[in-house]
């Protein structure tokens, strides 16, 4: 009896795959990526969210390995440094310089309704304060 050989899906899919140079772009894209490790005893790293207060080892990539960057006492501060802040204080006055689009709501030109010609909906009471009566009715 001869051994069957083994699915094609068991071996690994060939190194042409994908270009050296797009792999080595995307591995150069993650140099200098920052990442915080917390020092607790136990089996490995943990959800950070399990130990706020434990000290972080904060490790940089160089293209190759994690290396130690730095140290963190809490996760606060952990966050602080892996995600600073650009403004602390955000601009004010919008960056946004189109005017304002028309709408349908009473507008000093138009009165209520919004748009130059439409009717008054039936219901609306005019400027004397008087609410028209159903249509085609006589008094």
């Amino acid at each position: 009896m001869t051994p069957r050989p083994a699915p094609a899906a068991a071996y690994p899919p060939a190194m042409d795959d994908e270009p050296l140079a797009a792999w080595a772009e995307r591995r150069d894209a993650r140099i200098g990526q920052l990442r915080a490790v917390p020092l607790v005893t136990g089996p490995g790293p943990r959800a950070s969210h399990l130990n706020p207060d434990a000290p972080r080892a904060i490790q940089r990539w160089n293209g190759h390995l994690w290396e130690p960057h730095g140290f963190a006492p809490n996760l606060a501060e952990t966050r602080r440094l892996l995600f600073p802040t650009p403004h602390p204080h955000p601009p004010t006055t919008p960056t946004d310089t189109t005017p304002p689009r028309p709408g349908h709501g009473q507008t000093p030109e138009t009165g209520a309704g919004g748009e130059r010609g439409e009717e008054k909906i039936r219901g609306e009471a005019d400027e004397s304060g008087c609410t028209p009566g159903p249509v085609g009715e006589t008094l």
